[in-house]
């Protein structure tokens, strides 16, 4: 597909390959499995990408410990095993989020803001008397805003 404007064609063609390795990610996350441990390694858990619980398994001298003390441990390994989700999950995501300061701040939590100008970007591009080179002009910002 090509737009006949070569930095426009470069900008989708950036945008439609992070899109494809998204869609990878998104498929090598939910298949991620973390593993937790608690009380020396009497309790081990398995929690998917999801949360969801694939599996526990409570070593027979772990029986011992109190019922309070028990359900303690398996939360503490539970919470151990989604700890080791998100650090696999930020493993992954390193390749991509290393080059990009605005994913950075996204996997941080943070909501990072529009760059000065975008809002009323429609209506300057019908006020100008170049719109190509308005919109090419925009687009690089948010290429450069994307690190792509």
């Amino acid at each position: 597909m090509s737009t006949g404007n070569p930095e426009l064609d470069r900008f989708i063609s950036s945008a439609m390959e992070q899109a494809r390795k998204a869609t990878e990610i998104r498929e090598q996350i939910s298949e991620i499995t973390g593993v937790g441990e608690a009380s020396k390694g009497q309790i081990r858990v398995e929690v998917q990408s999801s949360g969801a619980l694939r599996g526990i398994t409570i070593d027979p001298r772990a029986m011992r410990m109190g019922s309070e003390a028990l359900g303690e441990a398996i939360l503490e390994a539970a919470q151990n095993a989604s700890q080791n989700v998100q650090q696999q999950i930020s493993q992954l995501m390193e390749p991509i989020t290393a080059a990009n300061p605005m994913l950075q701040k996204v996997m941080r939590g943070e909501t990072p803001q529009m760059p000065e100008g975008l809002e009323d970007l429609p209506d300057r591009i019908g006020r100008s008397g170049d719109p190509m080179k308005e919109v090419t002009e925009q687009l690089e910002r948010v290429r450069k805003m994307f690190g792509a």
